[in-house]
């Protein structure tokens, strides 16, 4: 049930026992020449494809599968490893897909992995700059609001997490959900073994390339006191069908660096929790503000309808869905009522909300959040009918009008 790392006994392997804790393994110096081995090569538990006895490499597989790669912000798999033989390939990620774009009144997008203890949003493929401002300072605003809950730094990809400096990802949900639909969309990534133990190296993957070993040892008493020595396997000896002796052991991945652990899980997970209802409260709400009839002359009757958005995020949601063109308000009468002036249904566009206002009390807060509809109808007094607004992100509102 435990997938650990092999290391193999070799005069020239990179890694020799730590000092300070025959446990571990930490890499040779730069000028170690040798002469105080053992020495080991160090791969992961399994055997060996296609092994000629003496040449292996310990690469990912090119054909690999990453499901976060498959979606339609896609590149060939040539220059993104994990994508599929091309996008929504995978029927996981195709059902997402079809059940987003079939339900216009989602407004955020939340898709959940680990590890590394943080809240990643777009873009994994561009710089910040050429994000629309407002959208830029709204992910800004959001991920300080969810650091404060659940502790997670909020950090963009392209800038803070590529896994190559001068290589960019592609094909992740939340670009995908951000560029296409213009909802915003990010990537948790659950349970910080790294912060658990108290390291507060920023370097989220650089680390995994080069790092004190000091960071190592700090771990593993972690991972002794806290995950009750199960996070870590001391090395044992293990006959392999094809590299003969080697020894087995090092950190079960999968229950110290993947997940947490089961006695953490709950506390891991409530603050996730937290931040859904959060973002929940945050959606653009349509509700009536006010009705207005007056009498013109006979039956002729001057009716203006007015809905505002109650929410704290604009009906739009994004400047991204406006460049979309996602569809906006309309306010409309019924069928069987006589207009004399006034176009039946009217075209609104997006009602905006608080958060086009918070950033100073020295700023406008005007009444972008409302919106109206006028018309003048021809009715005997007493008629009644109902006006219907309807944002495909705020909701629906039914207004009862009373010629009177």
């Amino acid at each position: 049930g435990r997938i650990l790392s092999m290391r193999i006994a070799d005069p020239n392997g990179s890694w020799r026992v730590d000092a300070d804790e025959p446990r571990l393994l930490c890499p040779r110096a730069p000028d170690d020449l040798g002469l105080d081995g053992p020495y080991y090569r160090v791969v992961m538990e399994g055997t060996i494809d296609d092994f000629d006895g003496v040449t292996f490499s310990n690469a990912t597989p090119e054909k690999g599968l990453d499901l976060n790669r498959n979606y339609p912000t896609w590149r060939p798999e040539n220059e993104q490893v994990g994508a599929g033989p091309h996008p929504l390939s995978e029927p996981e990620v195709d059902a997402v897909v079809r059940a987003m774009t079939s339900r216009q009144n989602i407004c955020l997008f939340n898709t959940y992995h680990t590890y590394g203890g943080l809240h990643l949003r777009p873009y994994a493929s561009k710089a910040d700059d050429e994000m629309p401002t407002g959208d830029l300072r709204l992910y800004k605003y959001l991920g300080e609001c969810m650091t404060k809950i659940t502790g997670y730094p909020c950090i963009s990809v392209f800038h803070d997490f590529k896994y190559h400096p001068k290589q960019v990802e592609s094909g992740a949900s939340d670009d995908w959900a951000y560029e296409h639909l213009g909802i915003p969309g990010w990537t948790t990534e659950i349970w910080s073994l790294k912060r658990e133990a108290g390291l507060t190296d920023t370097r989220y993957i650089e680390w995994f390339d080069w790092h004190d070993p000091a960071d190592d040892r700090a771990l593993l008493k972690y991972s002794d006191e806290a995950l009750h020595a199960k996070g870590y396997v001391d090395w044992y000896p293990f006959e392999h069908p094809q590299l003969g002796r080697v020894e087995l052991g090092g950190w079960d991945t999968l229950r110290s660096w993947s997940n947490p652990p089961d006695h953490l899980l709950e506390t891991e997970i409530v603050p996730l929790t937290d931040v859904a209802l959060f973002n929940l409260s945050l959606l653009p709400r349509l509700e009536h503000h006010s009705t207005q009839v007056r009498r013109l002359d006979g039956d002729a009757w001057a009716v203006r309808v007015v809905v505002q958005n109650t929410g704290f995020m604009s009906a739009n949601v994004t400047e991204k869905a406006v460049e979309r063109k996602i569809p906006g308000l309309e306010i409309s009468l019924p069928d069987d009522i006589v207009i004399v002036n006034g176009d039946r249904v009217q075209k609104l566009g997006h009602p905006g909300g608080r958060a086009d206002a918070r950033s100073s009390t020295l700023a406008a807060d005007d009444t972008g959040d409302r919106a109206k509809g006028e018309w003048v109808v021809q009715a005997a007094q007493g008629a009644s009918f109902v006006a219907t607004a309807v944002h495909p992100r705020a909701g629906t509102v039914r207004i009862p009008v009373t010629l009177a």
